[in-house]
């Protein structure tokens, strides 16, 4: 599948805070699995490994 959005960091963010890339990232994870998407059979491949082939 295909996805349908993206979250766009800029390199500088990056460089120079990624303890705020990180937070962000732990937080968009969270929610996910708070939502109940940590089931496999609704969840929806997240990070750039998972959608390697789609990107």
């Amino acid at each position: 599948m295909p996805p349908n959005h993206y979250l766009v960091v800029p390199n500088a963010l990056c460089d120079q805070r990624p303890d705020i890339v990180e937070e962000v990232w732990r937080m968009l994870v969270q929610s996910r699995e708070s939502a109940g998407y940590d089931d496999p059979i609704n969840a929806t491949p997240y990070g750039i490994e998972a959608n390697r082939n789609a990107l």
